[in-house]
């Protein structure tokens, strides 16, 4: 239908149980998007299925940005996962949704929110593993560590937390064009 979805998340724990946590996520995203399912439908879909079939302490956390190049909107669903920052003139602003992560319970209050953007945002998402990340010294960055760098300006724009680990670049409308686009830098 011409839109762009962009899935962000991380999960509780390491090894195999995680990779087939991700690879079910994985599976049940891609599924339910081809049902027709969107926002917090979707995420009580995806939480029913994580819930059921794992315990606990196998969790996840995903936001799921749908991005409507021709209306310069998106939508935004999000289940305990960092929230992404909308650049836009050198102010950075935090899309923040606050909720639980999937599989915890069986919740099915998921936060779905409709943003509007202009020619030249950009999008940053990010991870714990950003946040957790250390300098030279063996320090955690943290949330006061990091700055988001400014596209076309000579210094980066300081945030309550968070680095560049995904951008996407909202063009307007080209010449001749009726519909904006999504890109990401550098890539035309």
């Amino acid at each position: 239908d011409g839109r762009i979805a962009i899935a962000v998340g991380d999960v509780s724990g390491h090894g195999l149980p995680t990779g087939l946590l991700v690879a079910m996520a994985k599976a049940g995203l891609s599924t339910l998007l081809e049902s027709g399912f969107q926002g917090t439908a979707l995420f009580v879909k995806l939480n029913e299925l994580i819930h059921r079939s794992t315990d606990s302490r196998n969790y996840m956390t995903l936001a799921l940005f749908a991005y409507d190049p021709s209306l310069l909107t998106a939508t935004l669903t999000n289940a305990g996962q960092l929230a992404p920052y909308r650049v836009r003139n050198g102010s950075v602003e935090s899309l923040s949704l606050p909720s639980f992560p999937l599989g915890m319970s069986p919740r099915t209050d998921f936060p779905t929110q409709t943003f509007s953007f202009l020619s030249g945002d950009h999008l940053v998402f990010l991870t714990d593993g950003i946040i957790e990340a250390t300098d030279s010294t063996g320090d955690p960055f943290g949330f006061g560590g990091l700055t988001i760098p400014a596209v076309g300006q000579k210094q980066g724009v300081r945030i309550d937390g968070a680095a560049l680990s995904m951008e996407v670049e909202v063009a307007g409308p080209a010449d001749g064009d009726e519909q904006g686009r999504a890109r990401r830098p550098g890539c035309g």
